[in-house]
């Protein structure tokens, strides 16, 4: 198996001269945790939630430092549907860090799970200046009820977000997410993000990436259950990208569960819609539905690469769905940004609501009650986009090779 490698980010000018970036050293005076801590609470977006789970995203900051029985947090996140994401930040200057930083990280999560959402919001009070609730209420479809009901919901179960942020994360710290098989009593999601930074002329550039290897853990689900203070049952599925037995086990359960949360909503309406959009599209050979923590992603198979994604649509378990990053993807495999901009912008037309500027995306989510009443026309607009990719990938493949000369 290969080890991971990254190139040297390049800049070319406006004359076309290239110059390759220089990679800020571990030992760089000016980087210190604090100073990683201190971005990542301002600039939130440097963090990969959308190849990680988008279900967690966007992320808004609770604070730095955030105070537990068992050391303070480096950064916490919640999102405008309740879900919270925890971050440790590591600079891999020591030794003794890398193998602590797991049991680290699952101490705040268990710590985190017996609180009450009276303790997480005096933690956003003292360090925001804010409530929670004042936090996400101009960003959030919930009401305030509902809101509370999902983070403390989020809190019991323990379905957290543990993201391991630091730059130059090594080969030997990816083996250590096996630590968690004896070190576990919640059910989260676990990543490791790399930030390279590359020095420039007024500043610095941060490249994140989800580090991965051919068999990748990218998402350790931990199950428990209990039958009392004393009594906890802990098991631990890994969750691969390979369709192998372990995971087709758990997407199962993922559906019963997200199907349960969606209940406790009441809305008959998002829930029928958000079976009518599973069972159609599963069993549509083009799409294909990944599951998260707290929603699934509708995506179209690229036919050029079926291992490439578009992902059409989020739906998630409070009975809202919302798109995004559609036109990145396109760019990304040679197609026309303009498809996703008229996706966005009749999808948003039917729900009655706006897209942002430059039409990326819509303003906000979607209600399923919505989308359900017009359930009809909303699939015709993901079936033409369907078509736009598939034809173009046709034309490629079909186009008569030059002749020799």
């Amino acid at each position: 198996m290969a080890s991971r490698r990254d190139g040297t980010p390049t800049v070319i000018t406006a004359d076309g001269t290239a110059h390759k970036l220089v990679r800020v050293p571990l030992q760089a005076r000016e980087i210190d945790e604090g100073w990683l801590q201190k971005h990542l609470h301002g600039c939130p977006d440097v963090l990969p939630i959308d190849e990680i789970d988008p279900s967690f995203g966007p992320l808004i900051s609770i604070g730095r430092e955030i105070g537990t029985a068992v050391g303070p947090i480096d950064n916490l996140y919640v999102s405008p549907q309740g879900s919270l994401t925890i971050v440790e930040a590591k600079l891999w200057r020591n030794p003794q860090a890398r193998r602590e930083v797991i049991g680290q990280i699952l101490d705040y999560a268990k710590e985190i799970g017996r609180w009450s959402y009276d303790d997480i919001d005096a933690r956003a009070k003292e360090k925001a200046g804010k409530s929670l609730w004042e936090l996400v209420r101009d960003k959030t479809d919930l009401d305030e009820p509902r809101f509370i009901d999902a983070v403390s919901r989020g809190m019991r179960s323990g379905a957290f977000l543990l993201l391991i942020v630091g730059d130059g994360i090594r080969e030997e710290m990816e083996s250590l997410a096996e630590f968690i098989q004896v070190n576990n009593q919640l059910r989260f999601t676990l990543a490791l993000v790399e930030l390279q930074l590359y020095r420039l002329e007024d500043g610095l550039l941060i490249m994140p990436s989800v580090v991965a290897r051919t068999t990748e853990i990218t998402r350790a689900v931990v199950h428990v259950r209990t039958s009392g203070p004393a009594q906890v049952d802990v098991s631990l599925d890994i969750v691969d990208d390979k369709g192998n037995d372990t995971a087709e086990r758990r997407t199962k359960i993922r559906v019963d569960e997200f199907f349960e949360d969606l209940k406790k909503s009441g809305d008959v309406e998002a829930i029928d819609c958000a079976k009518r959009l599973y069972e159609d599209f599963s069993q549509d050979s083009r799409f294909q539905v990944d599951w998260g923590t707290g929603s699934y992603q509708l995506k179209l198979r690229d036919p050029a690469n079926p291992s490439y994604r578009f992902t059409m649509l989020v739906v998630q378990r409070y009975g809202t769905a919302y798109v995004g990053w559609l036109a990145e993807q396109l760019q990304t495999r040679g197609l026309p940004t303009e498809w996703a901009y008229d996706y966005f912008r009749d999808t948003a037309r039917l729900l009655g609501i706006g897209v942002k500027p430059k039409d990326s995306t819509w303003e906000r989510s979607g209600s399923l009650s919505t989308v359900g009443k017009h359930y009809a026309d909303f699939k015709a607009l993901i079936e033409r986009f369907a078509d736009q990719v598939c034809n173009a990938r046709s034309t490629e493949t079909s186009t008569p090779a030059e002749p020799l000369s």
